[in-house]
């Protein structure tokens, strides 16, 4: 049968039904045999089966227009050979084949309103010559069993604007080599196939600017030489895989301008020698597992828009290579920079948030490389490894590097990681690890770095860890340099600053850490070098700032400190229990506390002080504390010690002081070890205990006092005579061997000279050196501490707390106005004088010959210093001031005073949580536990507090006073939350806190901030919502009325869709649901599933209630569903009602035969009942699909 078989023809179908029974030929419209013949068939109405195949332009030109009526057929081809050309226009009606648009020649189907079931395959452009297109729009329905290939090995176009497109099997755009297929997808359009294939063998293009995509996978490139790409502009696009760029020689492009694409996994080159690339400017992309390079190439280019993915790999497998630019946008990810490939990721622009781990070179082959520039930042919430077990490179010029947990370069073993930080980069982290297992180097030439806790350089056995900092701003609170037994580190400072509470090289046993410091600022707490394995420091320039400088700190600690250049501040330990060196032959060195050399029994502490170097001590130095301690001062060195220096300052320790050269200034020398002055100058009061030897052949100057105590021997040798500026004074047991002359520029004094007639001033004095003392007396006790001071009994008054040092001096004095100079003794144990608290030291507490003093003259300072280690009255404590004539009135001072312990605070909780509540729930007050946690002794302080600072819509008050030690407040201090809003609530106050008692004047103790938290929650509210269909939502809160309305009998199926949401602000309670579907018989639901945790402002769509008008008969119909709400949230608060949703629907007869009830015949449909007879076919379409899936 046929239309236009030579010539011209036309077939008109209105009616009735025609059945094409030839199983050979089948029907042809525009040409059987002949070009240029033309056909045309219209069908309009009736039913046209076609048992074989329908050519429509099979050699000529043919139009197939179908409006109406149902055309079956085994096969329609549009287009047969290369001189045919077929049109196939479906405005309505029904249409089952298999179909080939565009066979060898042309074919065009145009569906804006029928439905084309396609029982087979669609293939448009199916040979080489062939051109096909499918223009799908308004309401147009294509259903295909099979595939749908768009671009065989011709050419296919499809456009769709409109309408509906499932494909059971592949949609295929570019299938055969050669093939070239275009997907066009706009407005309202809906795709839904099994998979997509974009070039499988040729070219594909699929553009999607509006409408839906929802695939099972999606292939774009797929084999050899085949070419595809996406371009995404709007509209959503689904799919469970995307695989772009597929098998080796392979393209595939993908190009999101804006629109959604949702995919659980996305690869980016997947096979070796396959190219992938996805560019994303606009729109949102999330993925679960995003791999971008498995083993060929993957790009990924970002300059806007989001892109969530659970994990991101850049360079997968060994071969892989993956590149992510990220110019701009939101990249949230956990990241795998060459995992056991190449990565790399460029952000200069974009922000990027880790909810994990990034690493770079994760396995032994990995290579990642990540470069942060421009205005790029890169979160971390967990780690950022760089070099796991592979290479790591981390490049930043700019931007900022935020890791919540550890920043590690050269993680693992074998693992290798640079860091280069430059221009105005910022890096901040929790820990920095340099080689915690395997090689690993931080260059910083400017920018900054912030470790909030510690940083490790060169961390376990075989780690290797180098920080070289040129410029910028370094800061942590710990860093370790050369940690565990095997490990190295080293850190180089040409400039720029460091900041650490705690420095340490060598941390443990066998490990070795090295600082050099040409330049720049160091600034510590504390500096520990040869903690328990050797630390070196070295510094020829710059400012090294510390506290505490501690060298040798453990029992097998060695460290080493050679100052060339620069300045050195701190307070220093050489020889902690381990041994200590310390060589300064050109540098300053600021001591800002004490100086200590040999502290505890085992350290052995040296320093070398030579050259140019310059030492100023503030305190005390002490050569051999508990320890072995040498002090070795030559050249034209100078130090200068503002307090004492002690030579062994305990029983088990020994010290040495060696003076060939410089210049030697302190306030006292106490020396229970051995002095050997043979050079140079020294500025001291001596306090003699062990050997002080004169030497070198010349005359040697001590400008200061000598006290040679009990035990101590003063040698002078011959031809080196000693100049004494001051007193000396020898006390009962100690020797003095003048083998030349003894010079004393004030007075001499002898504690076995007696009185009188009978002193004896070179008792315990042997050689053949002659010491001259001579005075006369009249004596007084002076100072602004002393009362009383002309009595026999002043008063000296000391008050402290616990852990200060207070001192007081006084001076003895010559009133009178002629005589002798006065001599005389301090006298702690007898006649008077008591000194048995050991918190009491000083020269003004010490036994001891004083004077001479001259006339109208005094003693000088003698001071009483007041150790306040432990709280208690000063109480009998006195000093006989005993002179050496009878006629001179003797003096007793009277030291009293108190030491009191200092109130310390402990807060129970430095944080106060409210919890969450509901707005206009009245909330009770929290109160700060406080508690004086001083111990309990002779004398405390009583601890005072106040609460305030905070801002609404909490509020801080109340105070306290008197607290006793050991006493608690948990009610004066107290906070409040006002619930009149909602909202999240995070708020501060300030606790500030006196030390109290009512001698001195009150000190301020440290305040604690106080964290305020609370949760205001609004009520959930359940709300139903009509989405889309011909009917009427009504009612609210627990009660909805859903209705149809009436509806004329067989019009199909009738869907209203519904949403179900949480309709309220936030914050708010959750809510949990489920349908109770059982009072639901005479409707169809689908999509009512339970959900949990549905939050402000959450929807539940795809609710469904069908009204089936074919199978239900005349009457009024009602069901209900019932969703039972448990509304709730973190507090524990749960709330459990039900929400009902009445159904309700009329279905009336179409010929006035009555609606089932009696009510009489029916009525014609309104307008809107077509609307809803029209969604009824096409619910029965999507039910349709629903059985055959």
């Amino acid at each position: 049968m046929g239309a236009g078989g030579d010539g011209t023809g036309a077939i008109n179908q209105s009616g009735g039904t025609i059945n094409v029974n030839d199983g050979t030929f089948g029907l042809f419209v525009g040409g059987n045999t002949t070009p240029g013949s033309s056909g045309t068939y219209t069908l309009s109405g009736g039913d046209l089966y076609v048992i074989a195949n329908t050519y429509v332009g099979n050699e000529g030109l043919g139009a197939f227009n179908q409006s109406g009526g149902t055309h079956d057929t085994g096969r329609l081809v549009l287009g047969s050979t290369t001189t045919g050309n077929g049109t196939y226009n479906l405005s309505g009606g029904t249409l089952f084949d298999d179909a080939i648009v565009g066979d060898a020649g042309t074919g065009v189907v145009n569906n804006s309103g029928g439905t084309h079931y396609v029982t087979g395959n669609l293939v448009l452009g199916n040979q080489a010559t062939g051109d096909g297109t499918y223009n799908l729009s308004d309401t147009g329905i294509l259903d295909v069993d099979g595939s749908t290939t768009v671009g065989n090995e011709g050419v296919g176009h499809f456009n769709q604007s409109a309408g509906i497109h499932f494909v059971f099997d592949n949609l295929t755009v570019g299938e055969g080599i050669g093939g070239i297929g275009t997907y066009q997808l706009s407005g309202t359009g809906v795709v839904d196939a099994d998979e997509l294939h974009i070039a499988e063998n040729g070219t594909g293009t699929y553009n999607q600017t509006a409408g839906t995509t929802t695939v099972g996978a999606v292939f774009v490139g797929r084999n050899n030489g085949s070419v595809g790409e996406i371009n995404l502009s709007g509209g959503d696009f689904s799919a469970d895989f995307e695989d772009i760029g597929v098998e080796a020689g392979s393209t595939g492009t993908v190009n999101q301008t804006g629109g959604t694409n949702t995919s659980s996994v996305l690869f980016l080159g997947d096979f070796v020698g396959s190219t992938g690339t996805y560019a994303l400017s606009g729109g949102d992309l999330d993925t679960s597992f995003t791999v971008v390079g498995i083993e060929g190439v993957g790009i990924f280019n970002q300059s806007g828009g989001t892109h969530d993915t659970g994990q991101l790999v850049l360079g997968g497998l060994t071969t892989g290579n993956g590149t992510y630019n990220l110019t701009g946008g939101i990249l949230n990810d956990d990241a795998i920079v060459g995992d056991a490939g190449t990565g790399t990721l460029n952000n200069s622009g974009g922000t990027h948030n880790v909810t994990g781990d990034l690493i770079l070179g994760n396995q032994a082959t990995g290579n990642g490389t990540y470069d942060l520039s421009g205005t790029g930042i890169v979160s971390v919430i967990g780690n950022t490894t760089v070099g796991n077990e592979g290479v790591g490179h981390f490049n930043q010029t700019a931007g900022s590097h935020i890791v919540s947990d550890n920043l590690s370069v050269g993680d693992g073993i074998g693992g290798i990681g640079t860091y280069q930080l430059g221009g105005t980069g910022v890096v901040t982290a929790h820990d920095l690890h340099i080689a915690e297992n395997g090689t690993g180097t931080y260059n910083q030439t400017s920018g900054t770095t912030t470790v909030a806790s510690e940083v490790f350089v060169g961390r376990n056995n075989g780690s290797v860890g180098e920080i070289n900092l040129s410029g910028g701003d370094f800061s942590a609170t710990v860093e370790r340099i050369g940690v565990e037994a095997g490990s190295t580190g080293t850190v180089s400072q040409v400039g720029g600053t460091n900041t650490s509470t705690v420095l340490i090289l060598g941390d443990g046993a066998g490990s070795t850490g090295t600082y050099t410091l040409s330049g720049g600022d160091l600034d510590t707490l504390s500096t520990y070098v040869g903690n328990e394995g050797t630390g070196i420091f070295n510094q020829s320039g710059g400012t090294h700032d510390t506290t505490l400088l501690v060298l040798g700190n453990g029992p097998t600690g060695n460290g080493t400190y050679n100052l060339t250049g620069g300045i050195l501040n701190d307070d220093a330990i050489v020889g902690d229990t381990g041994t200590g060196a310390l060589n300064n032959s050109g540098g300053t060195h600021n001591v800002t506390g004490d100086l200590i050399l040999g502290n505890h029994a085992t350290g052995n502490g040296t320093y070398d002080l030579s050259g140019t170097g310059i030492t100023t001590v503030s305190n005390n130095a002490i050569i051999g504390n508990a320890g072995t301690g040498t002090l070795n001062l030559s050249g034209n060195a100078n130090l200068s010690v503002i307090g004492d220096v002690v030579v062994a300052n305990t029983g088990t320790a020994t010290g040495t002081l060696n003076v060939a050269g410089g210049t030697l200034t302190a306030t006292n020398i106490d020396n229970n070890g051995q002095v050997n002055y043979s050079g140079g100058a020294i500025t001291a009061n001596v306090n003699n205990d062990g050997g002080f030897s004169v030497s070198g052949g010349a005359e040697r100057t001590l400008t200061g006092n000598l006290s040679n105590n009990s035990g101590g021997t003063v040698t002078i040798g011959a031809g080196s005579s000693l100049v004494v500026s001051g007193v000396l004074t020898n006390n009962t047991g100690a020797n003095i061997v003048a083998n030349s002359n003894i010079t004393v520029g004030t007075d001499y004094n002898n504690a076995d000279a007696g009185s009188g007639n009978s002193f004896d001033h070179r008792a315990n004095v042997t050689g053949s050196g002659q010491i001259l003392a001579a005075g006369d007396v009249n004596q007084a006790i002076t100072g602004s501490a002393v009362s009383n001071g002309t009595t026999a009994a002043p008063t000296l008054s000391l008050f402290a707390r616990v852990g200060e040092i207070v001192t007081q001096n006084y001076q003895i004095a010559n009133t009178g106005s002629s005589g002798p100079v006065l001599r005389g003794a301090v006298q702690t144990a007898v006649n008077g004088g008591n000194i048995t608290d050991a918190r009491l030291v000083g020269s003004g507490v010490s036994a001891g010959n004083f004077g001479p003093i001259a006339l109208g003259g005094n003693s000088g300072d003698l001071g009483v210093t007041l150790n306040a280690s432990s709280a208690g009255a000063l109480s009998g404590q006195t000093v006989h001031i005993e002179n050496n004539f009878d006629n001179v009135q003797d003096q007793t001072l009277q030291i009293t005073g108190a030491v009191y312990q200092t109130a310390q605070t402990s807060v129970a909780s430095t944080t106060i949580d409210f919890g969450t509540v509901h707005v206009g729930d009245v909330v009770a007050t929290q109160a700060l536990s406080v508690t004086n946690a001083a111990p309990v002794v002779a004398l405390n302080d009583t601890l005072e507090g106040s609460f305030g600072g905070a801002a609404g819509p909490f509020t801080a008050s109340g105070s306290f006073s008197g607290l006793v030690a050991g006493g608690s407040d948990s009610a004066s201090l107290v906070a409040a939350l006002n619930t009149a809003a909602a909202g999240v609530y995070n708020g501060n106050a300030t606790a500030n806190f006196t030390s109290h008692n009512p001698d001195m004047a009150d000190l301020a103790l440290p305040s604690v901030a106080v964290q305020l938290l609370g949760t205001v929650n609004n009520y959930a509210n359940p709300d139903f919502s009509l989405v889309s269909g011909a009917g009427s939502l009504a009612g609210g809160g627990l009660s909805f009325d859903l209705n149809f309305g009436s509806v004329l009998d067989d019009s199909g199926v009738v869907d209203l869709f519904l949403s179900m949401a949480n309709d309220v602000f936030g914050p708010a309670d959750l809510i949990d649901g489920n349908y109770d579907l059982t009072g639901a018989n005479e409707f169809l639901l689908n999509g009512f599933a339970s959900f949990f945790d549905l939050g402000a402002g959450m929807v539940q769509n795809g609710l469904k209630v069908s009204f089936d008008t074919n199978s239900l008969g005349l009457g009024v119909f009602t069901d209900t569903v019932l969703l039972n709400v448990r509304a709730h949230n973190v507090s524990g608060y749960e709330d459990n009602f039900q929400v009902r949703l009445n159904l309700a629907g009329q279905i009336i007869s179409q010929n006035g035969g009555g609606n089932g009830g009696g009510n009489g015949g029916g009525n014609a449909p309104e307008p809107e009942s077509v609307l809803l007879m029209m969604i009824g076919l096409s619910g029965l379409l999507l039910a349709r699909r629903r059985v055959r899936l």
